[in-house]
């Protein structure tokens, strides 16, 4: 039988047929692996936590070639410029830089050169300007440098002292300016600053007193600046976790007892200080979590005693507090985190109940939240995370089953 000729309506429905095919292959996000930093199955990235960070063209992080151990690397986005920078723990030895901070043109962190500990280092992305800042814990013992955040031309952080114990300090990047900023606990043990988060010139923090236990706290980078802001959970521990500022706001969590673990907020006094919702009503915990900024609004993951841990929105009020959709339904987690912007879109990690820990996006809506891509096929884990942004690119971590946790990129 003889084929109809087309009618022109029909040929122009099929061009706009194959153009939209061509638009939908086109807005395909591009994924690709960056480097096998350790060739073969063995990892060149370490899955429990990578930090990458920016300075200049280059992105540094922390990564093994299987022969000098876990040390200090770069990347520019491409295979021939993805290099160690530095052995700072010369030989099969870890360094294990970690807390990677940008501070000025030069980015401060925490390394092991194998004679004096976990101690402060600075580097500019080069072999020759990396070096250790101050032996803060002298000899073999650790200071173990964390917690970084900028407040000014200085970082403040939580650092041990063999007398001080673990308290605030701050740094300038220099021998000299790197000092004590007060003790906290103003008693014996340590204080234990930590979740350090700018709000103005302030900085929020949580901490432990003799009298008040693990509460919140705030500073201006000086001693007589240092004070308690609020005792969340009298007579016990709140500790106060999360902080992530939200415009005029801090966002945490905190256990006040009766309640359980919930979402609150601060503006750093006693007043500002307030429970936003009890999303698992009674005593169970919402351990509300993970949280990201995303347009007006921070998305994160909880718990609400029904429907497992899973994508949540707020806009720091009550009312304003939902979840966003049910990823693993039923009473399964998918336990959304890692999240990070990518144009109009959240990218971040989950697992539904069938395809494993894998690469997810949102735009905020249930229709609009999403899996990417079954990097790890099948109902292995990728554990895709740390994305970080790098000429267009957000470079991250990925496990696609064959070659261990290795670096990749993906744009738009």
């Amino acid at each position: 039988m003889m084929s109809r000729p087309r009618t022109a309506a029909a040929t122009a429905l099929v061009l706009v047929s194959l153009l939209a095919l061509g638009a939908v292959a086109a807005a395909a996000p591009q994924i690709k692996r960056v480097k096998d930093i350790s060739p073969g199955p063995s990892s060149g990235l370490n899955d429990e936590g990578v930090e990458f960070t920016r300075l200049g063209p280059w992105l540094l992080f922390a990564a093994g070639d299987g022969v000098r151990g876990l040390e200090l690397w770069r990347t520019d986005g491409t295979r021939k410029g993805t290099k160690r920078v530095k052995d700072i723990n010369p030989g099969p030895g870890d360094s294990g830089p970690q807390r990677l901070t940008r501070l000025g043109d030069l980015i401060l962190f925490s390394a092991n050169d194998g004679a004096r500990g976990d101690e402060l280092w600075r580097t500019d992305g080069t072999t020759k300007g990396t070096r250790r800042v101050k032996d803060i814990n002298p000899g073999a013992a650790h200071s173990s440098p964390a917690n970084f955040v900028r407040l000014g031309k200085a970082l403040l952080f939580s650092a041990t002292h063999p007398t001080l114990s673990r308290e605030l300090w701050r740094t300038d990047g220099t021998r000299k300016g790197t000092k004590l900023v007060k003790d906290v606990r103003a008693g014996p043990g340590d204080a234990t600053p930590d979740d350090l988060t700018r709000l103005g010139a302030r900085v929020l923090f949580s901490a432990t007193h003799d009298v008040t236990g693990r509460e919140l706290w705030r500073t201006d980078g000086t001693r007589k600046g240092t004070r308690f802001v609020k005792d969340i959970s009298p007579g016990g521990d709140s500790f106060p976790d999360d902080l992530t500022r939200f415009g005029d706001m801090v966002l945490l969590h905190a256990d006040v007892g009766p309640s359980g673990r919930e979402l609150w907020r601060t503006d750093g006094t006693l007043k500002g200080t307030r429970r936003v919702k009890d999303i698992n009503p009674g005593p169970g915990d919402s351990d509300p979590g993970d949280f990201a900024r995303f347009r007006r609004r921070i998305l994160f993951q909880a718990n609400d005693g029904t429907r497992g841990s899973e994508l949540w929105r707020t806009d720091g009020t009550t009312k304003g507090t939902r979840r966003v959709k049910d990823i693993n339904p039923g009473p399964g987690s998918s336990t959304p985190d890692k999240f990070a912007r990518l144009e109009d879109w959240l990218v971040f990690e989950a697992d539904d109940g069938i395809r494993g820990a894998e690469l997810w996006r949102t735009d905020g809506t249930p229709k609009g939240t999403r899996r990417l891509r079954d990097l790890n096929p099948g109902p292995g884990d990728a554990y895709p995370g740390y994305f970080t942004p790098l000429g267009g690119w957000l470079v991250f971590g990925a496990n696609n089953g064959s070659a261990g946790y290795e670096l990749w990129k993906l744009r738009r």
